[in-house]
């Protein structure tokens, strides 16, 4: 993903390419954690903190 941005940003090409890579695309269950933090310390993850991560990281794809 930050190749790609990188990439962009610079007119530069990608150095990784998608055949290189065998992961598989981030879900919201990838980033849910049971633990639990102190909240002043760590704040609590928001659903649009999520989806905004998911979401760039999809992007990257294009």
């Amino acid at each position: 993903s930050r190749d790609r941005h990188t990439a962009a940003c610079l007119g530069r090409p990608c150095r990784i390419r998608d055949e290189d890579c065998d992961v598989e695309l981030l879900t919201e269950d990838d980033l849910r954690f049971d633990e639990c933090y102190d909240d002043e310390l760590i704040p609590a993850q928001k659903d649009y903190h999520i989806s905004y991560f998911i979401e760039m990281s999809n992007l990257a794809v294009i």
